[in-house]
């Protein structure tokens, strides 16, 4: 404690303290000073947020009280929930709270561990920590790590980060330091002063994370980087996006993780790629791509992220059109039918198209009529074949596959995935009518139409067994 603290203490009216498991609360008592404790909270609420909120209510309850004083391990201001609440609320009730500093935690646990610190270091709340909030470049303290449950959900979350073998210090009362491996981290004793620090990773052995990624595209492209990434641009790149999207699309039908999680990467390279690109050009960075996707997802979620309550996924749907609609962005927007880009792949358009007619009554009153839409368009598409126009046969091609594609979305079925996958069925069942044909010595082209058919019928055969 500060001679201030002490002096503060001692000459206090009344004292509370969030816990009386502390060291220095013994030292006080022997000295005959009179000190109450929340201690009791601990044992009645559900959880540690229950019993900060708890504790803050009851101080500002007895702010008023002459002389008194709420005091808190080391230093209030580092690592003290119950102080963040109790500052938040005085301000709004117009109560002034002075604040005693003493020595935290940190320069105790640091000088036990050994650890310098010349530049960043990353202070954690054990009780809430997230893989998200790590940062393995950064020397790290975790501070309430007072059991063994909250170190192993700690060590999962570490372990995300951080190499199994890594080496952490388990420090108990600031002092005591115990050395061990990262997954042998819950093994130590744990109590309520426990803290563990983990010291920085190298970048040899760190385990890459996102701003590596864009750290790494953009020395690609520095001026003494690689010539081929130099040379790209965001129009000789569309093609890699596709490419690098369908290949991620093809590992999820395949059903096989690990592809995915290669493919995945790939195509995560080509929008920090382009962001990269926009920054050199001075219009954008990846940062901003980000910013801007997490506020639109937050904006047009309100029933997640605001009061809005919605039935069902339907609901929310029509809440996204609504509120995408009413966005500055896409005010320019006149047609029911904008927002489909040009560029999509037919089917996938088509799909788009029909849907967005639909949402504005533009619909056939049922499954039949659309077939009976299907078989005019095939009925004019035979008419034109015979009389030879290749123009309008074209023309009724396109009618017939829209109508098809109606046909699709009424029964919640994906046009583009349903064509794909009798590709896929063709291109099975026409190599396997190759390996027979070969196993009969027989060429392909001098099958007869009945040949073929037989062996379209056999491959079909081999395929439902």
């Amino acid at each position: 404690m500060s001679v201030a603290a002490h002096r503060a203490v001692s000459e206090a009216s009344s004292v509370a303290v969030r816990t009386a498991r502390h060291p220095a609360v013994d030292d006080l008592r022997a000295q005959g000073v009179s000190i109450e404790s929340f201690d009791h909270l601990y044992d009645t609420l559900p959880d540690f947020d229950a019993v900060y909120e708890a504790v803050a209510s009851e101080v500002l309850k007895r702010a008023c009280e002459p002389g008194f004083v709420y005091a808190v391990p080391g230093h209030p201001l580092v690592g003290e929930r119950t102080v963040t609440l109790i500052l938040e609320r005085a301000a709004e009730h117009g109560i002034e709270v002075g604040i005693i500093p003493s020595q935290g935690f940190i320069e105790a646990v640091l000088e036990s561990a050994r650890a310098s610190v010349d530049s960043d270091l990353m202070v954690l709340d054990a009780l809430a920590l997230t893989t998200d909030k790590l940062d393995a470049r950064i020397p790290t303290l975790l501070y309430q790590t007072h059991s063994r449950e909250v170190a192993s959900e700690a060590k999962i979350a570490l372990m995300e980060r951080y190499p199994d073998e890594w080496e952490v210090t388990v420090l108990r009362d600031g002092v005591a330091a115990e050395r061990r491996p990262l997954f042998e981290m819950d093994r130590a004793g744990f109590d309520h002063l426990t803290s563990v620090f983990i010291p920085p990773v190298p970048e040899s052995i760190r385990r890459p994370v996102w701003d590596d990624l864009v750290r790494v595209i953009s020395a690609l492209r520095a001026p003494d980087g690689c010539p081929w990434d130099l040379e790209q641009t965001h129009d000789s790149l569309k093609k890699s996006l596709l490419e690098e999207t369908y290949e991620v699309i093809e590992a999820i039908e395949n059903d096989d993780p690990a592809k995915l999680e290669e493919e995945l990467g790939d195509l995560m390279m080509q929008p920090v790629l382009h962001a990269v690109i926009a920054r050199e050009d001075g219009y954008f960075t990846i940062d901003d791509s980000i910013e801007a996707i997490t506020r639109k997802l937050i904006r047009r979620h309100p029933h997640v992220f605001g009061d809005l309550e919605v039935k069902d996924s339907a609901e929310v749907l029509r809440n996204w059109e609504a509120i995408k609609k009413a966005e500055p962005a896409n005010a320019h927007r006149t047609s029911a039918l904008d927002g489909v880009p040009a560029v999509l792949p037919a089917l996938m358009r088509a799909m788009d198209i029909s849907k967005k007619a639909v949402k504005v009554g533009f619909e056939w009153p049922s499954d039949e009529a659309v077939l009976e839409k299907v078989h005019e368009e095939l009925n004019e598409l035979l008419a034109e074949i015979r009389s030879g126009d290749t123009e309008r046969a074209r023309e009724e091609i396109g009618d017939l596959l829209f109508a098809i594609v109606n046909l699709a979305r009424r029964l919640h079925i994906d046009a583009e995935e349903a064509l794909r996958r009798m590709v896929d069925r063709f291109s099975a069942r026409f190599r396997a009518m190759e390996a027979m044909a070969a196993e009969d010595e027989r060429a392909l082209p001098d099958l007869s139409a009945d040949e073929w058919d037989a062996y379209w019928e056999r491959a079909k055969s081999a395929e439902a067994a």
